[in-house]
């Protein structure tokens, strides 16, 4: 267990439970453990990912790394974790050998906590059970896939829907969640809507707006879920009008070398550029310089949505108009017209015409930059988790 020397502990005690704690692109995740003022916050994490990065701030992070052992290889952990949701489907609960049961029980049985955050429905479908049953009230947080793709299976969906009702509370990012769980007989009063908020002080002012040549910003992992290679080809329609426009890419995933031969294809390699993954300094240092921000999100052929895309909010507090689709939570992020630009999924000609639209008028870039940051200026990072804070006490100081 790894702590902060400077963390000072605050009742009542809180566990924020999670399979992977400090990957890169959840980041939101660590915000939401540094700004919680109010709970003695503890992180239990079967793997710290990356504990350099997103080490201790004001929380201590305990790596138990005890996620089901099972020796064989790849089918027979398949074949145990089947047979382990086979045996739980009654309560729709925990999947985990009698040594990993017996683990949990003794951290609960030493730390006592209050409360448990559970962080993506799959892992609070999984834990709640057990924590329940030791006398931990339990909130979940749906983040995206857990209520998109996820519920698309069955062992999964059902367990959801059977145990989410008894829960202390659950956390949703987006309006599709909330209905989703409405739907499927969660009390609405007892479902909270807190998007994971933008630290505005940490953001830079977008300054160079009104610049000529556009730069354009797409910054996330190339997924099938964001579609890069339809914002490269939104760029080449773009090009077609006749504007004067660059397309800088930070990230890195499964679809690189694709869209690397698509700007090749489509004669637009001289003006879109590859940068890899970056820090978020560097990252920062972009959004600085960049005209305007552009994500193509859609719903991925598995069903996998967006949940509050952070890079676009992180955008708009900067000063950037964003061009996006009618996906998941983003037209509640940019109001079309006023903050950014919006079209259907997949329409990347539409997508095109605005961005070329945005390149030709600054005076327009500038203008829906300033809307936008005033807009996404009321999701300031500390005031959601004083949101998400209220939901734990209240949790934590019914059950007591």
């Amino acid at each position: 267990m790894s702590r902060n020397p400077e963390a000072k502990p605050i009742c009542p005690r809180a566990w924020l439970v999670v399979r992977r704690f400090g990957v890169g692109s959840e980041v939101w995740m660590h915000r939401q453990a540094s700004l919680m003022r109010r709970l003695d916050l503890r992180v239990i994490t079967n793997e710290h990912a990356d504990p350099g990065r997103y080490g201790p701030n004001g929380f201590s992070v305990d790596d138990i790394g005890v996620y089901s052992p099972v020796t064989g290889g790849k089918l027979a952990w398949q074949a145990k974790t089947r047979l382990w949701a086979w045996r739980n489907r009654r309560s729709g609960g925990f999947r985990g050998s009698p040594r990993e049961v017996t683990k949990w029980a003794e951290l609960v049985e030493r730390d006592r906590p209050r409360v448990a955050l559970c962080h993506y429905g799959t892992w609070a479908v999984r834990m709640a059970p057990l924590l329940t049953s030791l006398g931990v009230p339990v909130v979940a947080h749906f983040n995206g896939f857990d209520l998109s793709s996820a519920v698309r299976g069955r062992v999964y969906s059902e367990s959801l829907a059977r145990s989410a009702p008894r829960w202390a509370g659950c956390v949703v990012v987006a309006d599709y969640m909330r209905d989703w769980l409405v739907g499927h007989g969660c009390d609405p009063a007892r479902i909270h809507k807190i998007p994971y908020g933008v630290p505005l002080d940490e953001m830079p002012c977008a300054d160079r707006v009104g610049e000529q040549p556009c730069r354009f910003l797409m910054v996330g992992r190339l997924t099938p879920k964001k579609r890069p290679d339809l914002s490269i080809r939104a760029l080449a329609r773009c090009r077609e009008s006749g504007a004067d426009a660059r397309l800088d890419v930070v990230g890195d995933g499964p679809m690189l070398e694709e869209c690397q031969g698509l700007a090749e294809e489509l004669g637009v390699s001289d003006r879109v550029e590859f940068l890899g993954a970056r820090p978020f300094s560097e990252v920062k240092e972009r959004i600085a310089s960049a005209g305007a921000f552009v994500q193509h999100s859609v719903t991925a052929d598995d069903g996998d949505k967006e949940g509050w895309p952070v890079a676009i909010a992180e955008a708009a507090g900067a000063g950037l108009p964003i061009v996006s689709t009618r996906h998941a939570s983003i037209p509640e992020q940019v109001d079309d017209g006023v903050t950014g630009l919006l079209c259907d999924e997949l329409d990347w000609r539409a997508m095109g015409d605005h961005l070329a639209r945005l390149a030709a008028d600054p005076e327009l870039r500038q203008s829906m930059g300033r809307a936008g940051r005033e807009k996404i200026s009321r999701f300031d990072t500390p005031g959601q988790v004083q949101l998400l804070e209220d939901v734990l006490l209240q949790a934590a100081n019914t059950a007591s």
